[in-house]
């Protein structure tokens, strides 16, 4: 069972926890590229592991991610 509470937190939060995000993202964007490149230095199949992972990630949620984009289209065209 989900818990009521935690989700309308995360709900009631959610802009403060995007933009908090973005802010991190923003000021830790140098460091993030430079931890990638050491990482693909170190194995260069690395793009190859992501690719084939995110694949199979889609291939398994394929459903749930088309019905999430689904109501996402609908609830932007009900705002217009």
């Amino acid at each position: 069972m989900p818990d009521v509470k935690k989700q309308e937190y995360y709900r009631k939060n959610r802009e403060e926890r995007l933009q908090y995000q973005k802010d991190y993202y923003n000021q830790n964007r140098e460091h993030i590229r430079k931890n990638k490149i050491k990482k693909m230095l170190s194995d260069p199949y690395l793009i190859n592991k992501e690719k084939s992972y995110h694949r199979e990630y889609y291939k398994k949620n394929k459903k749930r991610i088309m019905e999430r984009r689904r109501n996402k289209r609908r609830s932007i065209n009900r705002s217009l």
